[in-house]
């Protein structure tokens, strides 16, 4: 869902900041200039979210380590 909306959001911000940056008179504002960066982040880490959980199934699971208990008299 993350990958999807920064996605969305990169398209949007960037689209709309050199859009609206190449006309007479229009002001970008700040919400078309934080949405671009913040998007790519926001991309970036669901994308680095991703990758830990597909790394980490390909990893067999170690067996569990017998428990140490002392010697019985």
């Amino acid at each position: 869902m993350g990958i999807v909306a920064g996605l969305v959001s990169v398209v949007d911000g960037f689209g709309n900041l050199f859009f609206v940056g190449g006309t007479d008179g229009v002001s970008v504002g700040a919400g078309v200039g934080l949405l671009s960066p913040l998007s790519v982040v926001m991309l970036a880490a669901a994308v680095l979210i991703l990758l830990p959980a597909r790394q980490s199934s390909a990893i067999p699971p170690m067996p569990s380590m017998p428990s140490a208990q002392p010697p019985q008299n």
